[in-house]
């Protein structure tokens, strides 16, 4: 059982219909006007001192995108989610928005499980500099490729300190098992389940045949260098962008955060889901 004290609200705030959706849950929910309520990408500029601690349990109004957003500061602090689903797949959302007013309660009333899914971390080192610039955690992928749209990345890869290939291709993905269903599932990767600690390598649209996904068990070390001459770009979960260059490196490994989430269904309904989100029949011969 949560107390709804305890109870924060984020929102799509590119959606009217989150917002508003958003402000209904704290009212029917009567969470109180101390309650943490606010657009996800505004949580940043929010002072941590007016929320960590103060709250365990972020409802997420939106779709993947606003989770990926909440789940770096929720993770960070040891705040759970749980998603309301607004947009398309929603594969890490756990409630509909038609049947959210009618479920929550049941969720706050201790009716659920918390699953944990890993996190990657990913140290950004300039061209000749032995301290990182810039170090985050993705839930999903961290993505090194072109910034222009015409032309192919030169990108090297290294594992565990050993040389792996030279890609020539768009981009190259170091994913997590959550983000087996992001961009690199449109990238031709495979679909590993959400409690699978493995972490993906996997090269979008490469030149010649090196299409091939690499599965590499969690300790593994990945260096990911951009070695083209042109502008690159680094993409964290989607929407942190960084702007790298020739001889910049990306070093990744496991985080030490795991993201939280609220659950009703028994694990075992993850595949049900899968089937239905993916649009597959699984009678059909």
């Amino acid at each position: 059982m949560i107390s709804r004290d305890l109870v924060g609200v984020l929102y799509n705030s590119q959606r009217a219909d989150a917002k508003g959706l958003a402000w209904k849950i704290v009212s029917d929910l009567n969470l109180g006007n101390d309650a943490l309520v606010s657009g996800v990408e505004e949580l940043e500029k929010i002072d941590a001192n007016d929320w960590v601690g103060k709250v365990h349990l972020f409802i997420t109004v939106g779709g993947d995108g606003t989770i990926l957003r909440a789940s770096h500061m929720a993770a960070r602090n040891g705040v759970a989610i749980l998603g309301v689903n607004l947009g398309q797949l929603g594969f890490l959302t756990e409630l509909r928005a038609e049947e959210a007013m009618e479920k929550i309660p049941a969720y706050l009333d201790g009716e659920v499980w918390i699953e944990e899914r890993n996190m990657i971390e990913a140290r950004v080192f300039a061209k000749n500099r032995d301290a990182p610039q810039i170090v985050y955690e993705a839930l999903n992928e961290v993505a090194m490729g072109r910034r222009e749209v015409a032309g192919l990345s030169m990108i090297g890869v290294t594992v565990d300190g050993e040389p792996l290939t030279t890609y020539r291709a768009d981009a190259v993905i170091v994913s997590t098992a959550t983000g087996s269903t992001g961009y690199a599932l449109s990238a031709g990767g495979p679909i590993l389940h959400p409690q699978s600690e493995d972490i993906l390598i996997t090269p979008v649209a490469p030149h010649l045949d090196k299409s091939w996904t690499l599965v590499l068990p969690k300790s593994t070390r990945v260096e990911v260098s951009f070695l083209s001459q042109q502008p690159g770009a680094l993409a964290i979960d989607g929407f942190i962008d960084i702007p790298i260059e020739y001889g910049d490196t990306v070093k990744i490994v496991k985080g030490e955060s795991v993201a939280r989430f609220m659950r009703g269904n028994p694990p075992s309904h993850y595949y049900a889901e899968l089937v239905r989100k993916l649009g597959l029949d699984p009678w059909e011969m």
